[in-house]
């Protein structure tokens, strides 16, 4: 293979990056070349085309249909990623696929408990994914004209542009469509007040701004949740989507805060988080998403904001001195002081 040290000067990354984006994220009926796409995909592995098409309605579908036909006929899926895909699957990350993959997982989860899930959960991990392949594709797309061993992807490359979630077996394929909606807020998945991924068969997912919630903290309004079920969220990123909707001070009101100290942003709070002993919280808000606060606990022996940040800072009080101590920074929640100082200022410079 002829080594490439550049790029020619007429190859749009611009267009390419756009137009796989669109695939990624198009919704709607299957593509033309449907057909022709699956047949590409099977010649590039050295098989045979199959000769039956099961269409389903999502990849939960999807995922019980490639179960149960498993058990009469045998996957390929081995083989053709063996022929064309395995040495490029880690390029990038893809965040429909892997929230629908999650989706997937957790109602395959409550639908059928764990004994099943092995079986029918495994097929996840057995499907070609269609258009929501297309960020890893697009990479190699680039040098299609450059690279003749790349037309091997021709066939998952067409089959992106033409159905979602795809499970290849010997003599048939399960072919499941794009989603019917995809709402976002700039590149995240993010839906307040309804699924933010919706298949024609009604299977969904929940999401605020990129994370993955039950259908309760999406589709209600934030007027009717009760505060007091963020106690009963144990993931951190749910937790931050659930103040950030329900809102900080309705949930610092519900939970009986109160004021000990306040010093510019921050705020020190006495707070029960229901487990009957009161305790000292530092309220701030995110250094990189201003609309977002956070409560974080701290050290008992804390009384004022000071006290608080020198606790989170890792600062004892023998090591501050605002006249001749050196001035450190913080980078959202990391520190980064000067190796080997022994004096501090008490509060960093943020750098973002």
């Amino acid at each position: 293979m002829k080594r490439i040290n550049k790029l020619p000067t007429d190859l749009d990354l611009d267009r390419i990056r756009d137009e796989w984006i669109a695939i990624g994220l198009a919704t709607g009926p299957n593509g033309p070349d449907l057909d022709r796409s699956i047949d590409l995909v099977y010649q590039a592995a050295g098989l045979e085309p199959p000769s039956l098409c099961i269409h389903l309605g999502s990849p939960l579908q999807g995922c019980y249909g490639a179960y149960f036909l498993a058990q009469v006929r045998a996957q390929v899926w081995d083989q053709v990623w063996a022929q064309v895909g395995a040495q490029v699957w880690d390029q990038v990350g893809a965040q429909v696929r892997a929230q629908v993959w999650a989706q997937v997982r957790d109602q395959v989860w409550a639908q059928v408990g764990d004994q099943v899930w092995d079986q029918v959960g495994a097929q996840v991990g057995q499907a070609i994914y269609g258009s929501h392949d297309s960020n890893w594709l697009s990479f190699y797309w680039v040098f299609r004209d450059l690279i003749p061993s790349t037309h091997k992807l021709d066939g998952l490359s067409f089959l992106a542009r033409s159905c979602g979630w795809c499970w290849p077996f010997r003599g048939a394929i399960i072919i499941t469509p794009r989603p019917g909606e995809i709402h976002r807020d700039g590149m995240m998945l993010h839906r307040d007040g309804g699924a933010a991924v919706i298949y024609p068969d009604g299977f969904s997912v929940w999401s605020l701004h990129g994370v993955r919630v039950e259908q309760w903290l999406a589709e209600s309004p934030a007027e009717s949740i009760d505060p007091k079920r963020l106690l009963s969220i144990p993931n951190a990123d749910i937790r931050r989507e659930f103040v950030r909707k329900v809102g900080i001070d309705r949930i610092c009101y519900s939970l009986g805060a109160r004021t000990i100290d306040r010093c510019g942003d921050y705020e020190l709070l006495d707070l029960d988080l229901g487990d009957g002993r009161r305790r000292p919280y530092l309220k701030m808000t995110n250094p990189s998403v201003p609309e977002v606060w956070h409560v974080e606990g701290v050290h008992p022996d804390c009384l004022t904001v000071q006290d608080a940040l020198n606790f989170r800072n890792s600062l004892t009080k023998e090591e501050i001195d605002e006249i001749n101590g050196c001035d450190y920074y913080q980078q959202g929640d990391v520190i980064l002081k000067p190796r080997g100082a022994k004096r501090l200022k008490s509060t960093p410079n943020v750098l973002t």
